[in-house]
């Protein structure tokens, strides 16, 4: 079983140098196509979230639960908590947000969190990293 989205932004942090990171985040990329864009809706100001700031008031999934892959089948769902992307009412989009984050792994709930609020809760993992780690990050 592949490693969740969180658990690879993890694995990068805990690594010591920025050269060992820098190769561990482009060599998952090529096998978490999500992370790219991850790291988009992380640190690129062009792109917001059109949800309130702050936690939302959601209930994790236990640990024990084997959730990983969730969010890699269904991470297209992103793209309704974006301005511009729908035309949803705001009630239904942020009770939409709840299930999604309900329904995922606590730690990818977590990293979905932070990505709405545009804050990195890993340390080590800062824009100048991902600018230097993807070509395509230059322009964010």
């Amino acid at each position: 079983m592949k490693d969740g989205i969180a658990e690879i932004i993890e694995k990068a942090s805990k690594l010591k140098t920025e050269k060992e990171k820098i190769s561990f985040l482009q060599n998952s990329a090529r096998q978490c196509g999500p992370l790219v864009t991850v790291f988009r809706l992380m640190f690129d100001s062009g792109v917001e979230f059109d949800l309130p700031n702050g936690d939302p008031p959601y209930t994790p999934q236990p640990k024990e639960s084997d959730l990983q892959n969730f969010l890699y089948s269904e991470f297209r769902r992103i793209r309704y908590f974006i301005k511009g992307q729908s035309n949803m009412k705001s009630l239904k989009r942020e009770t939409m947000f709840i299930e999604f984050l309900e329904s995922m792994d606590p730690d990818d709930a977590k990293l979905i969190v932070s990505l709405k609020d545009k804050k990195s809760p890993y340390k080590g993992i800062t824009k100048n990293l991902i600018k230097k780690t993807f070509s395509e990050a230059k322009d964010w």
